[in-house]
Protein backbone atom coordinates (compact mmCIF):
# COMPACT_ATOMS: atom_id res chain seq x y z
CA UNK A 1 0.00 0.00 0.00
CA UNK A 2 1.37 3.27 -1.21
CA UNK A 3 -0.54 6.21 0.97
CA UNK A 4 1.27 9.07 -0.96
CA UNK A 5 0.83 9.79 -4.69
CA UNK A 6 2.52 8.34 -6.03
CA UNK A 7 2.74 9.37 -1.43
CA UNK A 8 1.35 6.94 1.67
CA UNK A 9 -5.03 8.81 7.62
CA UNK A 10 -8.42 10.31 7.89
CA UNK A 11 -8.62 10.79 12.23
CA UNK A 12 -4.58 10.83 12.96
CA UNK A 13 -3.42 12.55 9.89
CA UNK A 14 -5.88 14.64 8.75
CA UNK A 15 -5.95 16.56 12.60
CA UNK A 16 -5.30 20.65 12.24
CA UNK A 17 -1.68 19.45 14.30
CA UNK A 18 -0.78 17.79 11.21
CA UNK A 19 1.17 20.47 9.12
CA UNK A 20 1.21 19.60 5.58
CA UNK A 21 3.61 20.75 3.06
CA UNK A 22 3.14 23.13 -0.01
CA UNK A 23 3.07 21.57 -3.21
CA UNK A 24 1.90 23.30 -6.12
CA UNK A 25 -0.83 21.42 -7.75
CA UNK A 26 -0.23 20.77 -11.64
CA UNK A 27 0.88 18.27 -13.84
CA UNK A 28 3.13 16.09 -11.95
CA UNK A 29 5.67 13.17 -13.23
CA UNK A 30 5.65 9.70 -10.66
CA UNK A 31 8.19 7.53 -11.14
CA UNK A 32 7.63 4.12 -8.85
CA UNK A 33 10.13 1.97 -7.92
CA UNK A 34 8.70 -1.28 -6.11
CA UNK A 35 11.18 -4.05 -5.01
CA UNK A 36 9.56 -7.23 -3.66
CA UNK A 37 11.95 -9.87 -2.54
CA UNK A 38 14.60 -10.94 -4.64
CA UNK A 39 13.29 -10.31 -8.38
CA UNK A 40 14.19 -7.22 -10.40
CA UNK A 41 12.69 -3.96 -9.40
CA UNK A 42 9.44 -2.72 -11.15
CA UNK A 43 9.50 0.84 -12.38
CA UNK A 44 6.01 2.41 -13.08
CA UNK A 45 5.60 6.32 -14.79
CA UNK A 46 3.23 7.92 -14.73
CA UNK A 47 2.09 11.74 -15.47
CA UNK A 48 -1.15 13.55 -14.15
CA UNK A 49 -2.80 16.38 -13.12
CA UNK A 50 -3.08 16.46 -9.32
CA UNK A 51 -2.68 18.46 -6.10
CA UNK A 52 -0.56 16.39 -4.36
CA UNK A 53 -1.10 17.13 -0.67
CA UNK A 54 -5.11 17.20 -1.73
CA UNK A 55 -4.58 13.69 -2.77
CA UNK A 56 -2.55 12.13 0.14
CA UNK A 57 -5.16 13.28 2.29
CA UNK A 58 -7.86 11.53 -0.05
CA UNK A 59 -5.55 8.15 0.29
CA UNK A 60 -4.94 8.05 3.95
CA UNK A 61 -8.59 8.67 4.78
CA UNK A 62 -9.54 5.70 2.42
CA UNK A 63 -6.79 3.85 3.88
CA UNK A 64 -8.67 4.66 7.05
CA UNK A 65 -11.95 3.00 5.67
CA UNK A 66 -9.95 0.14 4.96
CA UNK A 67 -9.27 -1.03 8.65
CA UNK A 68 -6.09 0.53 9.07
CA UNK A 69 -4.58 3.37 11.94
CA UNK A 70 -2.79 5.54 10.17
CA UNK A 71 -0.37 8.21 11.78
CA UNK A 72 1.45 10.61 10.07
CA UNK A 73 3.69 13.53 11.90
CA UNK A 74 6.18 15.82 10.81
CA UNK A 75 9.63 14.65 11.89
CA UNK A 76 11.93 17.42 10.48
CA UNK A 77 11.83 20.72 8.07
CA UNK A 78 11.33 18.89 5.14
CA UNK A 79 10.12 15.20 6.42
CA UNK A 80 6.96 13.62 6.88
CA UNK A 81 6.94 10.21 8.22
CA UNK A 82 3.16 8.22 7.47
CA UNK A 83 2.59 4.95 9.50
CA UNK A 84 -0.26 2.81 8.84
CA UNK A 85 -1.05 -0.09 10.98
CA UNK A 86 -3.86 -2.70 8.98
CA UNK A 87 -5.98 -5.06 10.25
CA UNK A 88 -7.72 -5.72 7.09
CA UNK A 89 -11.29 -7.85 7.25
CA UNK A 90 -10.75 -11.51 5.25
CA UNK A 91 -7.39 -10.48 4.32
CA UNK A 92 -5.03 -9.96 7.20
CA UNK A 93 -2.29 -7.76 9.29
CA UNK A 94 0.29 -5.28 7.76
CA UNK A 95 2.22 -2.31 8.70
CA UNK A 96 3.22 0.32 6.13
CA UNK A 97 6.11 3.20 7.05
CA UNK A 98 6.39 6.14 4.37
CA UNK A 99 8.91 9.11 4.81
CA UNK A 100 8.25 12.07 2.41
CA UNK A 101 11.24 14.61 1.89
CA UNK A 102 10.07 17.69 0.20
CA UNK A 103 12.53 19.16 -1.90
CA UNK A 104 10.47 22.09 -3.07
CA UNK A 105 7.31 23.37 -3.59
CA UNK A 106 7.49 21.34 -7.19
CA UNK A 107 9.29 17.96 -5.61
CA UNK A 108 9.72 15.04 -3.56
CA UNK A 109 10.54 11.83 -2.89
CA UNK A 110 8.48 8.80 -0.44
CA UNK A 111 10.88 5.95 0.66
CA UNK A 112 8.13 3.07 1.94
CA UNK A 113 8.82 0.21 3.74
CA UNK A 114 5.99 -2.54 3.83
CA UNK A 115 5.20 -5.85 5.75
CA UNK A 116 2.49 -8.15 6.36
CA UNK A 117 -0.19 -8.27 3.59
CA UNK A 118 1.00 -4.88 2.89
CA UNK A 119 4.08 -6.27 1.00
CA UNK A 120 2.38 -8.62 -1.26
CA UNK A 121 3.30 -6.07 -4.11
CA UNK A 122 6.52 -5.17 -2.91
CA UNK A 123 7.84 -5.11 0.63
CA UNK A 124 10.10 -1.72 -0.42
CA UNK A 125 8.85 1.18 -2.04
CA UNK A 126 10.59 4.63 -4.03
CA UNK A 127 8.39 7.02 -5.22
CA UNK A 128 9.82 10.57 -7.58
CA UNK A 129 7.15 13.44 -7.88
CA UNK A 130 7.97 16.08 -9.40
CA UNK A 131 5.94 19.19 -11.09
CA UNK A 132 6.33 19.25 -14.92
CA UNK A 133 3.97 22.87 -15.45
CA UNK A 134 0.22 23.30 -15.39
CA UNK A 135 -2.26 20.99 -16.55
CA UNK A 136 -3.17 21.23 -19.82
CA UNK A 137 -6.83 23.05 -20.91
Amino acid sequence: MTVMVGLASASTALAADVDWPTLTPGLWQFSRTLHAGSSEPTLIERQVCVDPVSEWKRQHAASERAGCKMTTRKVAADRFETVARCDLPNVGKGTSRSVAVIKSASAYEVSVENDGVLAKTGNREFLSAKRLGDCPK
